[in-house]
């Protein structure tokens, strides 16, 4: 049975299932697929990892087709992902200071040992989306 491999972004995993099992159901081939967080997604292609079809964000596909890890003309968008937010409820422990510069509410980030350059970049694309929406 001939076979097709697939890596997608985590986040389209629950879409990429369905189309794998429709195309399965259609052409009889197998889809072999991975899922993960988009860098490491794009770090496989670009290692040389045998890939048929790649479902990722649509500046990393822009970067692949231009580095020539895609066949150029092949890119088709499947929709549009917006960015959330969520913010913990209550308040830091810093309240004595927010009171000195009259500030009600803040946003604060955390960051670990684990946290990825990928992550802390689209951190600071959201910031400036909501900065740009909220302005």
């Amino acid at each position: 049975m001939p076979s097709l491999n697939l890596l997608s972004a985590g986040a389209a995993q629950s879409v990429a299932e369905k189309i794998a099992d429709r195309f399965t159901s259609e052409t009889g081939c197998e889809v072999t697929a991975a899922y993960g967080a988009v860098g490491a997604m794009h770090a496989r292609v670009v290692g040389g990892e045998p890939v048929d079809v790649v479902i990722l964000s649509g500046q990393l596909i822009d970067d692949l087709l231009a580095s020539g890890h895609l066949a150029p003309g092949s890119r088709h968008d499947l929709g549009t992902v917006g960015t959330g937010v969520a913010v913990r409820a209550g308040t830091h422990c810093v309240m004595p200071l927010l009171a000195r510069f009259g500030v009600t509410a803040t946003c604060r980030a955390s960051f670990a040992l684990y946290n990825t350059r990928e992550e802390i970049d689209a951190l600071a694309r959201g910031l400036i989306k909501a900065q740009e929406f909220f302005a």
